[in-house]
C-alpha cells in the first residue's frame, strides 16, 4: 500500500511496499508529530485480514490539520474512491485519536460488515453485524467504556461531508452555452437550474434561454425576423473517466458521458414589413454529449460541457410571400462552461 507521509512544508511520497490483502491504498497527509502511515497500514492489515478481499481496490485519500479556531480540536477529511465512494471527516482532540478513528473508518469503509472484536484495540473481527445492521461508514467509534483502554478513542466522531453511492448530494448549476445550428447564427444562452449529483452519476434538470437574433431576406436586408428559443430539460450523466477502480487518478477532476432532452419553443417576430407577426413552435430535441468536471474547493466545481442536439421537430419561419426566415439544422451543436456548487 502506497502513502504520502505529511510535512510541515512539502509532502513525501513513500514507495509502495509489498501489497497486503485486502487492497486498501492510502495516502496520508498530516503534520510530522503524527503516526506515519507506515503504522496505519500495519493496523490495518491486522484488522481486516480475515475480510473477503474484493475485486475493486479501495483508495483512501486522508489529510490532517491540526488545532485551529475549532476548540483546540484537530480535524481528518477522508475520500473514498473505487470499492466505496465518499467523503468523511473525523473530529478529535489529538493526532493519535484520528489514527485509530481512521483505521476503525477505513476497515467499515472497506468492509461494511466488520464489527471490532473487544478484545483489544486492534484485533481482528471475530463477529460480524446481522442483516439490517448499519452497513455505511457512518460510524462512531465505540467509547473506553464499551472496550479496554487504549481502544477506539471517545473523543473522535464521523460525520459524512459529501455524496455517496446511494445518498446523494444536491445543488445549483449556472452556465453559459455557445449554440450553434438552432438560431439564425451562432448565439449565447444562458442557463441555469438543479443537479442532484452521486459519485458516480448526476441529474441535471435545467432551463435555458438564447436572447433573439436577427435574420433577414438576402433580397430585403430591412426584412426579417427576430428569433429566441428557450428550454426545460433534464440530462442524465455517468463518469467514465476515471474508472471507478482508478487509483492512479491524482486530482479532483472527472470526464462524464451524458444523455438528455430538452423540450420548450422556438419564438420569431417579423420586422422590416407592413404587418409583422410573430410566431412560436415546438422545440423538441435530444442531446448527446460529455462534460468535463474540475473541483475547485468545498463544494464548488467548474466545468466544460459539449454535446450535438438532434431536433425532433424543426421548425421553418416564413415571411407571408418574402420567403423563409430561419430553419435550424438538422444536426445542431452546444458548448458550454459552467459553474457548480452541491451539499
Amino acid at each position: 500500500m502506497a502513502a504520502v507521509l505529511g510535512t510541515t512544508g512539502t509532502a513525501v511520497r513513500a514507495e509502495p511496499t509489498e501489497a497486503v490483502p485486502p487492497r486498501v491504498a492510502l495516502v496520508w497527509v498530516a503534520p510530522t508529530t503524527c503516526p506515519e502511515a507506515a503504522s496505519i497500514e500495519a493496523k490495518l492489515a491486522v484488522l481486516l485480514r480475515d475480510s473477503p478481499a474484493r475485486k475493486e481496490p479501495l483508495r483512501v485519500d486522508a489529510t490532517v490539520t491540526g488545532p485551529s479556531d475549532r476548540g483546540g480540536r484537530w480535524v481528518l477529511r477522508l475520500a473514498f474512491a473505487g470499492a466505496t465512494e465518499g467523503e468523511r471527516q473525523v473530529e478529535g482532540e489529538s493526532c493519535d485519536a484520528l489514527v485509530e478513528s481512521t483505521v476503525l473508518v477505513v476497515a467499515m469503509a472497506y468492509d461494511p460488515w466488520l464489527v471490532a472484536s473487544p478484545s483489544g484495540p486492534m484485533a481482528p473481527p471475530t463477529a460480524r453485524a446481522t442483516p439490517g445492521a448499519p452497513s455505511s461508514v457512518d460510524a462512531v467509534a465505540p467509547s473506553p467504556s464499551a472496550s479496554p483502554p487504549g481502544s477506539w478513542p471517545a473523543t473522535a466522531h464521523v460525520r459524512s461531508t459529501g455524496p455517496t453511492a446511494s445518498r446523494p448530494a444536491i445543488g445549483a448549476r449556472l452556465g453559459a452555452a455557445g449554440l450553434a445550428a438552432i438560431l439564425p447564427r451562432a448565439a449565447l444562452a444562458f442557463e441555469g437550474g438543479l443537479v442532484v449529483a452521486w459519485k458516480r452519476w448526476r441529474v441535471i434538470l435545467s432551463a435555458l434561454y438564447a436572447p433573439p437574433v436577427a435574420s433577414r431576406l438576402s433580397d430585403r436586408p430591412q426584412a426579417g425576423g427576430d428569433l429566441d428559443v428557450w428550454t426545460m430539460g433534464a440530462r442524465g450523466c455517468a463518469r467514465v473517466w476515471p474508472a471507478p477502480a482508478d487509483l492512479a487518478w491524482p486530482g479532483p477532476y472527472a470526464v462524464l458521458g451524458c444523455g438528455g432532452l430538452a423540450v420548450g419553443a422556438m419564438r420569431a417576430d417579423g420586422v422590416g414589413v407592413d404587418e409583422p407577426g410573430s410566431g412560436s413552435a415546438l422545440w423538441l430535441a435530444p442531446d448527446l454529449g460529455a462534460a468535463l468536471h474540475l473541483s475547485v474547493g468545498g463544494s464548488a466545481s467548474l466545468g466544460l460541457d459539449v454535446g450535438a442536439v438532434i431536433p425532433l421537430t424543426a421548425p421553418n419561419f416564413v415571411l407571408r410571400d418574402l420567403g423563409e426566415v430561419h430553419r435550424p439544422g438538422v444536426v445542431a451543436a452546444r458548448l458550454g462552461v459552467f459553474v457548480e456548487a452541491v451539499f
